[in-house]
Protein backbone atom coordinates (compact mmCIF):
# COMPACT_ATOMS: atom_id res chain seq x y z
CA UNK A 1 0.00 0.00 0.00
CA UNK A 2 1.16 3.56 -0.66
CA UNK A 3 -0.70 4.93 2.35
CA UNK A 4 -3.11 7.05 0.31
CA UNK A 5 -4.42 4.71 -2.38
CA UNK A 6 -7.99 4.05 -1.22
CA UNK A 7 -10.02 4.34 -4.42
CA UNK A 8 -12.25 1.76 -5.96
CA UNK A 9 -15.92 1.10 -6.37
CA UNK A 10 -18.53 -1.51 -7.24
CA UNK A 11 -20.19 -1.19 -10.63
CA UNK A 12 -22.92 -3.71 -9.67
CA UNK A 13 -22.16 -5.68 -12.78
CA UNK A 14 -19.32 -7.90 -13.90
CA UNK A 15 -16.82 -5.08 -14.11
CA UNK A 16 -14.90 -3.71 -11.11
CA UNK A 17 -13.18 -0.34 -11.38
CA UNK A 18 -9.96 0.58 -9.54
CA UNK A 19 -8.59 4.13 -9.77
CA UNK A 20 -5.75 6.29 -8.51
CA UNK A 21 -3.00 5.78 -5.97
CA UNK A 22 -0.19 7.95 -4.70
CA UNK A 23 0.95 10.14 -7.62
CA UNK A 24 -1.03 7.99 -10.08
CA UNK A 25 -3.83 8.84 -12.50
CA UNK A 26 -4.43 5.28 -13.72
CA UNK A 27 -7.87 3.68 -14.00
CA UNK A 28 -7.97 -0.11 -14.30
CA UNK A 29 -10.74 -2.69 -14.48
CA UNK A 30 -11.33 -6.35 -13.71
CA UNK A 31 -14.05 -8.88 -14.38
CA UNK A 32 -15.21 -9.73 -10.88
CA UNK A 33 -16.45 -13.27 -11.58
CA UNK A 34 -13.08 -14.37 -12.99
CA UNK A 35 -9.49 -14.20 -11.80
CA UNK A 36 -6.61 -12.49 -13.55
CA UNK A 37 -4.71 -9.24 -13.86
CA UNK A 38 -6.37 -5.83 -14.18
CA UNK A 39 -6.58 -4.14 -17.59
CA UNK A 40 -6.05 -0.47 -18.46
CA UNK A 41 -9.25 1.60 -18.60
CA UNK A 42 -7.96 5.17 -19.02
CA UNK A 43 -6.80 8.09 -16.87
CA UNK A 44 -8.19 10.33 -14.15
CA UNK A 45 -8.13 14.11 -14.69
CA UNK A 46 -4.98 14.30 -12.55
CA UNK A 47 -2.83 12.17 -10.26
CA UNK A 48 -5.06 11.45 -7.26
CA UNK A 49 -5.47 9.10 -4.34
CA UNK A 50 -7.93 8.61 -1.46
CA UNK A 51 -11.02 9.55 -3.49
CA UNK A 52 -14.62 8.73 -2.68
CA UNK A 53 -16.51 6.78 -5.33
CA UNK A 54 -20.03 5.66 -6.23
CA UNK A 55 -22.00 4.33 -9.20
CA UNK A 56 -25.53 4.17 -10.61
CA UNK A 57 -24.77 0.96 -12.50
CA UNK A 58 -23.67 2.82 -15.62
CA UNK A 59 -21.67 5.86 -14.58
CA UNK A 60 -18.90 5.75 -11.94
CA UNK A 61 -18.17 9.01 -10.11
CA UNK A 62 -15.01 9.89 -8.13
CA UNK A 63 -14.93 12.82 -5.68
CA UNK A 64 -12.13 14.64 -3.90
CA UNK A 65 -8.73 13.07 -3.44
CA UNK A 66 -5.15 14.06 -2.78
CA UNK A 67 -2.65 15.24 -5.37
CA UNK A 68 0.99 16.14 -4.84
CA UNK A 69 0.65 18.32 -7.95
CA UNK A 70 -1.44 20.99 -6.16
CA UNK A 71 -0.24 23.38 -3.47
CA UNK A 72 -3.18 22.49 -1.22
CA UNK A 73 -2.69 18.70 -1.66
CA UNK A 74 -6.43 18.11 -1.30
CA UNK A 75 -8.72 18.31 -4.34
CA UNK A 76 -12.41 19.19 -4.58
CA UNK A 77 -13.07 18.04 -8.14
CA UNK A 78 -15.69 15.44 -9.08
CA UNK A 79 -15.14 13.35 -12.22
CA UNK A 80 -16.82 10.41 -13.91
CA UNK A 81 -16.45 7.55 -16.36
CA UNK A 82 -18.90 5.26 -18.12
CA UNK A 83 -18.12 1.82 -16.70
CA UNK A 84 -18.91 -0.17 -19.85
CA UNK A 85 -16.70 1.97 -22.11
CA UNK A 86 -12.99 2.45 -21.57
CA UNK A 87 -11.60 5.95 -21.72
CA UNK A 88 -10.45 8.91 -19.65
CA UNK A 89 -12.47 10.57 -16.90
CA UNK A 90 -14.62 13.66 -17.57
CA UNK A 91 -15.24 16.57 -15.20
CA UNK A 92 -18.54 16.34 -13.26
CA UNK A 93 -18.38 19.35 -10.91
CA UNK A 94 -16.91 20.14 -7.50
CA UNK A 95 -17.24 18.80 -3.99
CA UNK A 96 -18.88 21.91 -2.62
CA UNK A 97 -18.07 21.25 1.04
CA UNK A 98 -14.36 21.76 0.37
CA UNK A 99 -11.06 20.26 -0.72
CA UNK A 100 -10.58 16.93 1.03
CA UNK A 101 -9.11 13.48 0.59
CA UNK A 102 -9.94 10.29 2.46
CA UNK A 103 -13.54 10.84 1.30
CA UNK A 104 -16.05 7.97 1.53
CA UNK A 105 -18.85 7.37 -0.98
CA UNK A 106 -21.86 5.20 -1.84
CA UNK A 107 -25.12 5.43 -3.80
CA UNK A 108 -28.71 4.21 -4.04
CA UNK A 109 -28.44 3.85 -7.81
CA UNK A 110 -29.64 7.42 -8.43
CA UNK A 111 -28.08 9.64 -5.80
CA UNK A 112 -24.41 9.54 -4.84
CA UNK A 113 -23.32 10.52 -1.33
CA UNK A 114 -19.83 11.65 -0.26
CA UNK A 115 -18.69 12.31 3.30
CA UNK A 116 -15.73 13.20 5.47
CA UNK A 117 -12.12 13.79 4.59
CA UNK A 118 -9.04 15.76 5.60
CA UNK A 119 -7.42 18.78 3.96
CA UNK A 120 -3.77 17.70 3.83
CA UNK A 121 -1.31 15.22 5.37
CA UNK A 122 -0.61 15.87 9.04
CA UNK A 123 -3.72 17.99 9.60
CA UNK A 124 -6.30 16.91 12.17
CA UNK A 125 -9.10 19.35 11.23
CA UNK A 126 -11.13 16.74 9.38
CA UNK A 127 -14.64 17.49 8.13
CA UNK A 128 -17.96 16.01 9.24
CA UNK A 129 -19.75 17.25 6.10
CA UNK A 130 -21.94 15.06 3.87
CA UNK A 131 -22.79 16.05 0.30
CA UNK A 132 -24.82 14.46 -2.48
CA UNK A 133 -25.14 14.48 -6.26
CA UNK A 134 -27.49 13.06 -8.88
CA UNK A 135 -25.21 10.63 -10.69
CA UNK A 136 -26.90 10.75 -14.10
CA UNK A 137 -26.44 14.52 -14.34
CA UNK A 138 -23.42 16.74 -13.71
CA UNK A 139 -22.90 19.57 -11.24
CA UNK A 140 -21.58 20.44 -7.81
CA UNK A 141 -22.52 18.47 -4.71
CA UNK A 142 -25.32 19.72 -2.43
CA UNK A 143 -25.33 19.68 1.38
CA UNK A 144 -26.88 16.51 2.82
CA UNK A 145 -26.14 16.91 6.56
CA UNK A 146 -23.38 15.95 8.96
CA UNK A 147 -21.68 12.90 10.35
CA UNK A 148 -21.94 12.10 14.07
CA UNK A 149 -20.18 14.45 16.48
CA UNK A 150 -16.74 13.08 17.32
CA UNK A 151 -15.83 12.76 20.99
CA UNK A 152 -12.47 14.53 20.57
CA UNK A 153 -10.97 15.60 17.25
CA UNK A 154 -13.23 15.43 14.24
CA UNK A 155 -11.60 12.35 12.75
CA UNK A 156 -14.12 11.55 10.03
CA UNK A 157 -11.67 10.57 7.33
CA UNK A 158 -10.73 7.31 5.62
CA UNK A 159 -13.99 5.54 6.46
CA UNK A 160 -15.22 2.36 4.82
CA UNK A 161 -18.59 2.73 3.08
CA UNK A 162 -21.29 0.57 1.51
CA UNK A 163 -24.99 0.60 0.66
CA UNK A 164 -27.86 -1.82 -0.01
CA UNK A 165 -29.51 0.71 -2.32
CA UNK A 166 -31.61 2.31 0.41
CA UNK A 167 -29.42 2.77 3.46
CA UNK A 168 -25.74 3.67 3.40
CA UNK A 169 -23.35 2.74 6.21
CA UNK A 170 -19.99 4.32 7.05
CA UNK A 171 -17.62 2.20 9.13
CA UNK A 172 -14.65 3.27 11.23
CA UNK A 173 -12.58 6.40 10.62
CA UNK A 174 -9.40 8.16 11.50
CA UNK A 175 -5.70 8.17 10.89
CA UNK A 176 -4.05 9.49 14.03
CA UNK A 177 -6.84 8.35 16.39
CA UNK A 178 -9.12 5.62 15.11
CA UNK A 179 -12.83 5.02 15.63
CA UNK A 180 -14.97 1.86 15.87
CA UNK A 181 -18.15 3.82 15.13
CA UNK A 182 -20.51 2.81 12.34
CA UNK A 183 -23.12 5.34 11.24
CA UNK A 184 -25.86 5.30 8.64
CA UNK A 185 -28.26 7.43 6.65
CA UNK A 186 -31.16 6.97 4.24
CA UNK A 187 -29.73 8.00 0.89
CA UNK A 188 -32.95 9.30 -0.72
CA UNK A 189 -33.52 11.79 2.12
CA UNK A 190 -31.28 14.40 3.72
CA UNK A 191 -30.22 14.85 7.33
CA UNK A 192 -27.51 13.94 9.80
CA UNK A 193 -26.08 10.44 10.19
CA UNK A 194 -27.38 8.10 12.93
CA UNK A 195 -25.36 5.70 15.07
CA UNK A 196 -25.45 2.13 13.71
CA UNK A 197 -23.22 0.22 16.16
CA UNK A 198 -19.55 -0.62 16.59
CA UNK A 199 -16.92 -2.46 14.59
CA UNK A 200 -15.11 -5.27 16.39
CA UNK A 201 -11.97 -3.09 16.43
CA UNK A 202 -11.45 0.67 16.03
CA UNK A 203 -9.65 1.45 12.78
CA UNK A 204 -9.46 3.78 9.80
CA UNK A 205 -8.38 3.37 6.16
CA UNK A 206 -10.53 0.25 5.87
CA UNK A 207 -12.40 -1.02 2.82
CA UNK A 208 -16.14 -1.56 2.45
CA UNK A 209 -18.17 -3.75 0.09
CA UNK A 210 -21.57 -5.41 0.15
CA UNK A 211 -23.59 -8.22 -1.35
CA UNK A 212 -27.26 -7.29 -1.03
CA UNK A 213 -28.02 -6.46 2.59
CA UNK A 214 -24.71 -7.69 4.01
CA UNK A 215 -21.93 -5.13 4.42
CA UNK A 216 -18.32 -6.15 4.90
CA UNK A 217 -15.55 -3.93 6.31
CA UNK A 218 -12.00 -5.19 5.90
CA UNK A 219 -8.49 -4.29 6.96
CA UNK A 220 -7.52 -0.84 8.15
CA UNK A 221 -5.15 0.90 10.51
CA UNK A 222 -5.67 0.81 14.26
CA UNK A 223 -3.51 3.93 14.55
CA UNK A 224 -0.98 5.16 12.02
CA UNK A 225 1.45 6.50 14.64
CA UNK A 226 1.81 3.04 16.22
CA UNK A 227 2.03 1.19 12.91
CA UNK A 228 -0.73 -1.37 13.36
CA UNK A 229 -2.32 -2.50 10.08
CA UNK A 230 -5.08 -5.07 10.51
CA UNK A 231 -6.43 -8.07 8.59
CA UNK A 232 -9.81 -8.19 10.33
CA UNK A 233 -13.01 -8.61 8.28
CA UNK A 234 -16.30 -7.60 9.96
CA UNK A 235 -19.86 -7.79 8.68
CA UNK A 236 -23.27 -6.31 9.48
CA UNK A 237 -26.79 -6.56 8.10
CA UNK A 238 -27.46 -3.14 6.60
CA UNK A 239 -31.23 -2.95 7.38
CA UNK A 240 -30.66 -3.74 11.07
CA UNK A 241 -28.53 -1.47 13.26
CA UNK A 242 -26.19 -3.28 15.64
CA UNK A 243 -22.58 -4.17 16.32
CA UNK A 244 -20.43 -5.91 13.73
CA UNK A 245 -19.62 -9.63 13.79
CA UNK A 246 -16.33 -11.23 12.79
CA UNK A 247 -16.34 -12.59 9.22
CA UNK A 248 -12.75 -13.84 9.04
CA UNK A 249 -9.38 -12.41 8.07
CA UNK A 250 -7.62 -11.06 5.02
CA UNK A 251 -4.65 -13.08 3.76
CA UNK A 252 -2.26 -10.46 5.17
CA UNK A 253 -2.19 -7.23 7.18
CA UNK A 254 -3.66 -4.44 5.05
CA UNK A 255 -4.53 -0.77 5.35
CA UNK A 256 -5.82 1.88 2.91
CA UNK A 257 -8.09 -0.92 1.71
CA UNK A 258 -10.79 -0.68 -0.93
CA UNK A 259 -13.67 -2.94 -1.89
CA UNK A 260 -15.64 -3.84 -4.97
CA UNK A 261 -18.63 -6.13 -5.53
CA UNK A 262 -21.00 -7.48 -8.18
CA UNK A 263 -23.75 -7.30 -5.51
CA UNK A 264 -23.76 -11.04 -4.93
Amino acid sequence: SDGYGKSNVAWYGERGIIAGGESKNFISYITISTTGNASDFGDLLKDLSAMGACSDGSRVVFAGGMSFLTSTYAYNGIQYITAATTGNATSFGTLSYGQYFGVAGFSDGTRGVFAGGRPRPGYTNFTDSIGYITIASTGNSTDFGNLLSASSNDFWSDMGACSNGTRGVFGGAGVYASSNVMQYLTIASTGNATDFGDLTLARGQLGGANGGDRAVFAGGYWEVSTGNPQKIIDYVSIPTAGNATSFGNLASLQYTCSGTSDNS
